[in-house]
């Protein structure tokens, strides 16, 4: 489908001596609408006719070159905005997921930091506050205490010269070396004012048993306990003794004398 520049006819009616056809004059006119004036010889109305509405159809015409010509030219500016913005989309997404991930599959190590501070609401856990005496919920001067793995208390009773087993949340205790009654002696079965005690991992305790000269092995369960340092004499040079540590790992003891 083709379209023509626009032209506007114009007729002019003229009396003429010889004829009364009208006549065209062309106006050379180089603007996209060219106008031409008829002259009529005849008596009509002056009129104009616009041909901005004529068209025709035709197999032969090559339309191709018309419609390059009228296709739009996509802006440049658009791809590259377009484009940047599809670049920046991707790297917030990437970005994400690396934040993600990196914090799911971080670990959190827990630092704990130790406390020194006597805490002023404490609780009583072995004995009666105030009231020493050698009954089984009774202390006499506790001198020393070790725990077990099992939170088990043992408690080197001084005054009773005995050793006390107190479980956790117990209100009284266990005579586990020495005499239950608080009395004193240098048998084997006997302890004379314990002054330190160490459980193993097995439950075997080593007794400090101070005024007789002596460290005591006491196995877990047994009636007597076997000497395992000094002799129970004072001339001896472990005369007073404290037991401080002992290693686990090669089963040693250290005494302070």
């Amino acid at each position: 489908m083709d379209r023509f520049r626009s032209v506007r006819v114009t007729n002019v009616p003229k009396r003429t001596k010889h004829h009364s056809s009208s006549k065209v004059i062309p106006i050379n006119d180089k603007r996209q609408h060219e106008n031409i004036h008829i002259e009529s010889s005849s008596d009509m109305t002056p009129s104009t006719i616009s041909n901005h509405a004529f068209q025709f159809s035709s197999g032969a015409i090559d339309l191709r070159q018309e419609n390059k010509d009228k296709k739009k030219i996509f802006p440049k500016g658009w791809i590259i905005s377009i484009v940047t913005l599809l670049i920046l989309i991707i790297l917030a997404v990437g970005i994400y997921l690396i934040i993600h991930f990196t914090s799911r599959t971080a670990s959190t190590t827990n630092v704990v930091t130790p406390s020194l501070r006597w805490n002023t609401t404490g609780v009583t856990a072995a004995g009666v506050g105030g009231s020493p005496g050698n009954n089984s919920s009774q202390l006499n001067t506790p001198a020393d205490v070790s725990v077990d793995f099992s939170n088990t208390l043992y408690i080197a009773d001084y005054g009773n010269n005995r050793i006390q087993k107190w479980l956790s949340g117990a209100s009284n205790g266990t005579t586990v070396a020495g005499q239950a009654s608080g009395i004193s002696g240098s048998n084997a079965t006997d302890l004379q004012h314990p002054a330190g005690i160490l459980v193993d991992s097995t439950g075997n305790i080593y007794i400090a048993d101070t005024n007789n000269h002596r460290i005591q092995f006491w196995a877990k369960g047994a009636l007597s306990g076997v000497t395992i340092a000094g002799t129970g004499k004072p001339s001896t040079l472990i005369e007073m003794h404290i037991l401080v540590y002992s290693s686990r790992s090669i089963r040693n003891i250290f005494i302070i004398l």
